[in-house]
């Protein structure tokens, strides 16, 4: 791979990782500054934002996982950084 190659895989990576961090962050923060909001309801006896950040926030980290893993893939192959 040539010096300017890895340069621009970099950056791409780089980007990548920022944008799945700052849409995880905001992921994570919508509930919770909407808790009060959210616990109006209630679901088995519970406040419905427990829920919500108990259930969604884990389910969101995962699926955030694989698309960035899946679009690492993508980058890899790419800039021909593959390990096959």
């Amino acid at each position: 791979m040539t010096d300017i190659n890895q340069t621009a895989w970099w950056v791409r990576t780089t980007e990548l990782a920022v944008i799945v961090l700052a849409g995880f962050a905001a992921v994570v923060a919508a509930p919770l500054l909407l808790a009060g909001w959210l616990d109006r309801g209630a679901l088995f006896g519970l406040p419905f934002g427990y829920f919500v950040v108990a259930l969604a926030i884990p389910i969101a980290l995962a699926l955030a996982i694989f698309w960035f893993a899946d679009r690492q893939r993508a980058l890899d192959h790419t800039y021909d950084v593959v390990d096959d």
